[in-house]
């Protein structure tokens, strides 16, 4: 599980990753135990961090703990559920604004 987690290490400082990495660390120093549920949640959170472009992957780190609809978005995105219309808008122009121009496929 550890490597595991040494995949999601650019996520360890937002809260829902850093979450569960901190249950897995208590439970591997003996103080609580880490479910099964927990380890399939990571291992799938990993292999999906590690297949969005390494763009996106940079805006969602520079917002994911400024911009709620950000985090939101990702956390959506690491449990394959879809975002809202309102959200994609808010995304958009967070991306224009970053870059200058808005993505020109739906690239969340």
């Amino acid at each position: 599980m550890l490597s595991v987690a040494l995949r999601l290490r650019d996520l360890w400082v937002w809260e829902p990753v850093g979450r569960e990495v901190e249950s897995l660390r208590c439970a591997m120093e003996g103080h609580e135990g880490f479910t099964s549920k927990q380890a399939v949640r990571l291992m799938e959170w990993a292999e999906r961090w590690e297949h969005i472009p390494e763009h996106l992957k940079q805006f969602y780190l520079r917002h994911m703990n400024t911009n709620q609809t950000v985090s939101v978005a990702l956390y959506y995105k690491l449990e394959k559920r879809k975002i809202e219309e309102w959200q994609l808008a808010i995304l958009k122009q967070l991306w224009s604004d970053d870059y200058g121009y808005r993505p020109q496929y739906d690239i969340w």
